[in-house]
């Protein structure tokens, strides 16, 4: 969508998702993110993030400017987020840590599967911009999931 609507030739479609791969180095603070302000505040505020970053893709699609600021921050915080659950499942699962750890990323994996499907069947009834609307706001639906003790360290 984001190469199409801007006509991004075949280079500048890669250097795009190169800038969203490289703002997900950011992920790698999730550690120091967790020890310094807590798994909940973490993770809630990399969700409102995340849920922006898809959203705004929405609202000024036609902005190449709006889109990789977009990238950036949907890069870092997707790599966040999913440190975070790997962060949540250790401490959710004491006694099995590995099994927990195993079990949250096989389900992101089985999401990152399934979800394209249902992205291209959303965009035939709504087109992009309301599968990125759901998107987001299923995003949101992660604050009501937030974990109720606080977690600090692994």
């Amino acid at each position: 969508m984001i190469a199409a609507k801007n006509n991004l030739s075949e280079t500048g479609s890669i250097i795009f998702w190169m800038v969203v791969g490289i703002a997900g180095v950011a992920g790698g603070l999730a550690g120091e993110l967790v020890t310094r302000f807590g798994l909940a505040k973490v993770l809630k505020w990399a969700t409102l993030a995340i849920a922006a970053s898809i959203a705004s893709l929405t609202t000024a699609s036609e902005s190449i400017l709006i889109q990789t600021l977009s990238a950036v921050m949907f890069g870092a915080t997707f790599i966040l987020i999913t440190a975070l659950y790997g962060i949540w499942s250790v401490s959710c699962f004491p006694e099995a840590p590995s099994a927990g750890f195993g079990v949250t990323f096989f389900l992101i994996s089985a999401g990152q599967l399934i979800s394209p499907t249902l992205a291209g069947v959303g965009a035939e009834l709504w087109k992009m911009t309301g599968v990125f609307q759901v998107t987001a706001v299923l995003c949101l639906g992660i604050l009501l999931l937030l974990p109720t003790q606080d977690v600090r360290s692994m």
